[in-house]
């Protein structure tokens, strides 16, 4: 009788231990893409000294966004941040960081919108790709967005 009990009761308690709520990951999701002022719906074609311009809408999905990040190859592509809200991040230059393209939130804040601008400044590849990365105020994964850049 103990061998089918404890079990039973072990069992009963790990299902009343896990949380009911599935936390969602954030997600970043592509608003616009432009490459010299002109839309573009597909992967962008770019030259030397082209602008591409990205509006990304980052999203919480039920939780309060804590970071985001955008990174590139510094050799080819020079990246900044063109637009965000800056009432919704921090104010501390150890945590947001505009020139660094890293941006901490403040609390209560579950969406944003961000536009990045990215100069080409050599294309030694013919890929190039621009990283995004989104954490948010939870126990779950982060969201990376990869953004090829081809070669005209």
């Amino acid at each position: 009788m103990k061998n089918i009990f404890l079990p039973f009761i072990l069992g009963l308690f790990l299902l009343s231990s896990c949380a009911s709520e599935t936390t969602v990951s954030p997600e970043i999701k592509v608003i616009s893409c432009s490459v010299n002022d002109t839309i573009v719906a597909e992967t962008p074609k770019v030259k030397v000294g082209d602008v591409v311009e990205l509006s990304l809408n980052l999203i919480g999905n039920g939780s309060d966004l804590f970071s985001f990040h955008a990174k590139s190859n510094d050799e080819e592509v020079k990246i900044s941040l063109a637009e965000y809200d800056q009432k919704k991040v921090s104010e501390e230059i150890n945590f947001t960081d505009a020139e660094a393209c890293r941006l901490t939130f403040i609390d209560g804040v579950s969406t944003s919108n961000v536009k990045v601008k990215a100069t080409v400044q050599a294309v030694k590849e013919d890929v190039m790709t621009l990283k995004f990365y989104l954490s948010a105020k939870t126990e779950c994964e982060g969201s990376e967005l990869d953004v090829d850049l081809q070669k005209k």
